[in-house]
């Protein structure tokens, strides 16, 4: 099985190079991220609570803290959330990966509409330990005082709770404290950027966009022609809305296996000595397909 992770090719290039970015929530695109409504009815009697955050294990079951949707007080609101929010960026980042390989909005929101690439993860890899699954609900959650007042460690996945209009990311998340992550500069916005190092064994593939430079694709072929990570583009296919996977090399390095020289990918081995050149060339100029491949240069 496998995660999906759509990126620009920036962030393909330094994933591939052994980093991959963990994010604080509040620098995420959903302004609702981690902010729960909260009832506190000791709001005159007790200050804040002290946050003791779990960042790897599972949702426990809290349905004894939620309070019905309908549920209405004067001291139920976000004020708190807000509060708990500012907390969180400051001790933990999350990974967010999909069950979805195939999202047309995912392709133009994450992956610089449809330059960018989607890598896919292998899901069993030590590396996800600890990955949980997100929640969508239609209403807003609201959770009892009592809940934050526990003074035991609150998994981070209890929270991660996002409308249903999200759904289709089928996102799952993994977490971690900043303080185990590489503060590798400050930020010219609101957020500092912490990394992880990723072992490239724990990709799978990368699929290039059907919009990708073609400067981008002999990039990163060359990048992965000795790995065993599979390389694709995500062409349009001939029917519907939907893509079609043009090869480009499998899940083995080159030298045990020649890569796929097509009308689509010619342009990639222009360059290239010997047969495969031979071979890109002889496409380029004898294919009848070769005259409908546009690449971006």
């Amino acid at each position: 099985m496998s995660f999906f992770k759509y990126v620009s090719i920036e962030t393909l290039e330094k994933i591939l190079a052994g980093s991959i970015r963990l994010t604080q929530p509040g620098a995420f695109n959903d302004p609702f991220e981690l902010a729960v409504e909260v009832y506190n009815p000791y709001v005159d009697k007790k200050g804040s609570a002290n946050l003791y955050l779990d960042a790897l294990s599972p949702a426990r079951d809290i349905k004894k803290f939620l309070l019905p949707t309908e549920f209405s007080d004067d001291n139920c609101n976000d004020v708190f959330a807000r509060e708990l929010r500012g907390k969180i960026d400051n001790v933990l980042g999350m990974l967010c990966v999909t069950k979805n390989p195939s999202s047309h909005l995912m392709w133009a929101h994450y992956a610089c509409e449809y330059s960018g690439a989607v890598i896919e993860f292998e899901e069993s890899h030590d590396f996800f330990q600890g990955i949980f699954e997100i929640e969508y609900i239609e209403k807003r959650p609201k959770f009892h005082m009592d809940y934050f007042l526990a003074e035991v460690p609150l998994p981070i996945s209890e929270l991660c709770i996002k409308s249903s209009e999200w759904g289709y990311e089928k996102e799952w998340r993994l977490a971690r404290l900043l303080k185990d992550c590489k503060k590798i500069k400050t930020s010219g916005g609101k957020y500092d950027i912490y990394t992880m190092e990723i072992p490239l064994d724990a990709i799978k593939s990368v699929t290039l966009g059907e919009r990708c430079k073609l400067d981008d694709a002999k990039k990163t072929y060359h990048k992965l022609k000795n790995t065993k990570v599979a390389l694709k583009i995500a062409a349009l296919a001939n029917w519907n809305y939907e893509f079609r996977e043009e090869p480009i090399k499998l899940n083995v390095p080159v030298s045990e296996m020649n890569p796929y020289v097509t009308p689509y990918t010619a342009d990639i081995f222009l360059d290239d000595r010997g047969v495969i050149g031979e071979m890109a060339r002889w496409a380029k100029i004898k294919h009848p397909l070769s005259s409908i491949v546009k690449w971006r240069l």
